[in-house]
């Protein structure tokens, strides 16, 4: 057996899915540098005529990351008393719906601390997503034979890719704008680290989309100097998925006067290794779990009572 656990270990394979408007984009990499083997696209109405298909293509895959859309992502931010991730984790839990001002129920969660002060109070990031997304997202992939590892938006993964390239990780914060699928995300990272996003849809024509980006590019300036006063932008990203989408690059570095750089997102799809994957900054998928086990045991604790009432 150990003759074989060396190549197991260099062909291991890692899965990305791509959540897109019309279906899903499915791709395998290698683990150990990224290679693409293959890639699928598959309508979310013709989900269940490409299980067989692809069956011997999944079963290859060690793990899957679910990427979906930033814009079907919400954030918050918080001071807690606290520098520890589990105390905070606690403190989520009951005081989540006093800090959103609305009920949590029907969201999924995970947050980040993004700065731990003198006083041991910490800055948390916390993103929320509707959980009747998720559960629409798991549903087509659980059709297919896969059972995500990770959940997180894609400007978390575009975020990780960039922090791993030298010319990010030589800068204390960055702004990136990722066009893609229809979808503007604008983001800044600091210390490889995600500390504001905001995702959008783009509709209409052109020149609607033009003054919708222009509109949402000074807001995002205006909200991030809000979040940070003293955040700079002097060195700023653009993720280029769509070539029909250079014009809204263009927009972006006109509204903030400043020298963007263009990254093809082809050339960001480097290694994911399985530290990566570990070390991801957002994870919606423990929280999903979690509810979707709460909701299964409330839903057999009521047709428990219900047989009950039934016999008396």
């Amino acid at each position: 057996m150990k003759f074989f656990r060396g190549p197991l270990t260099v062909n291991k394979k890692t899965g990305l899915v791509f959540a897109r408007q019309q279906g899903l984009i499915l791709q395998s990499r290698s683990l150990a540098d990224g290679h693409l083997y293959w890639e699928k696209s598959v309508s979310y109405a013709d989900i269940n005529l490409y299980k067989k298909d692809l069956h011997a293509e999944i079963s290859k895959i060690s793990r899957w990351i679910l990427i979906i859309p930033a814009y079907q992502c919400s954030t918050k931010y918080a001071i807690l008393p606290s520098a520890d991730s589990a105390e905070i984790k606690q403190m989520l839990e009951y005081e989540l719906p006093n800090i959103l001002s609305y009920n949590s129920r029907g969201f999924v969660w995970d947050f980040s601390i993004i700065d731990r002060r003198r006083d041991t109070s910490s800055k948390v990031l916390i993103v929320l997503s509707p959980a009747v997304i998720i559960e629409r997202y798991t549903k087509n992939l659980s059709a297919l034979g896969i059972e995500p590892y990770n959940i997180i938006h894609s400007g978390m993964f575009y975020a990780m890719l960039l922090s791993k390239q030298e010319t990010l990780t030589l800068s204390d914060s960055a702004g990136c704008v990722c066009l893609n699928d229809g979808c503007l995300d604008f983001f800044a990272i600091e210390n490889g680290k995600i500390t504001f996003l905001r995702g959008i849809r783009l509709r209409g024509s052109s020149r609607e989309k033009q003054e919708f980006t222009e509109e949402e590019t000074r807001r995002f300036f205006s909200m991030l100097k809000s979040y940070k006063p003293s955040a700079s932008l002097h060195r700023f990203f653009a993720v280029n998925t769509e070539t029909q989408d250079n014009n809204l690059t263009k927009t972006v570095e006109a509204v903030l006067d400043i020298s963007i750089r263009k990254i093809k997102s082809a050339e960001l799809h480097t290694s994911i290794s399985a530290v990566d994957t570990e070390k991801i900054q957002i994870n919606l998928l423990p929280r999903y779990l979690k509810q979707k086990q709460l909701h299964g045991s409330r839903a057999r604790g009521q047709i428990g009572r219900a047989s009950c009432r039934e016999r008396v």
